[in-house]
């Protein structure tokens, strides 16, 4: 709203239009601790316990934080790079680490929500509390698009 202000504020200082399309972002990632728990028991099988960390709110964007407000996910990372991420300067330096050995866990993974009968997968379902409801994450999307122009 600050900024739509300002644009506007300076459209008007020059006698000038401004159209304005305000758009949702992205809502923020809430990994489910119990699919970490079990990502991070394989990730550390493979690279080492020491060699895992639990990285707390990122400032990236992703369309993960807006499903995890509907249904348990991860979004596990392998720090295999160097750079600002999506950067000019970003460089993969390990592609095993960060292809094969990521994708190993994340399918270990898989194996331990999907074992006898789906247990894990069913605990984490049933215990889940989506901060959101379908119909809410709709409405609070709609309610976050507006366009509007403004003259002198």
């Amino acid at each position: 709203q600050q900024v739509d202000r300002a644009l506007r504020a300076g459209a008007m200082a020059v006698g000038g239009r401004v159209q304005v399309t305000t758009l949702p972002g992205y809502l923020p990632l809430q990994n489910n601790p119990s699919m970490l728990d079990i990502y991070g028991a394989n990730a550390a099988a493979l690279v080492g316990e020491s060699n895992i960390t639990q990285l707390g709110h990122r400032t990236g964007s992703t369309d993960m934080g807006d499903v995890s407000h509907l249904m348990p996910v991860i979004h596990p990372y392998a720090v295999a790079a160097t750079g600002t991420g999506h950067g000019s300067d970003y460089l993969v330096q390990d592609y095993e680490l960060g292809v094969l050995t990521a994708a190993k866990a994340m399918a270990m993974t898989v194996v331990d929500l999907l074992a006898n009968g789906a247990h894990h997968a069913r605990t984490i379902k049933a215990d889940y509390q989506a901060p959101l409801t379908k119909a809410q994450y709709l409405s609070l999307m709609r309610s976050m698009f507006e366009e509007a122009s403004y003259t002198e």
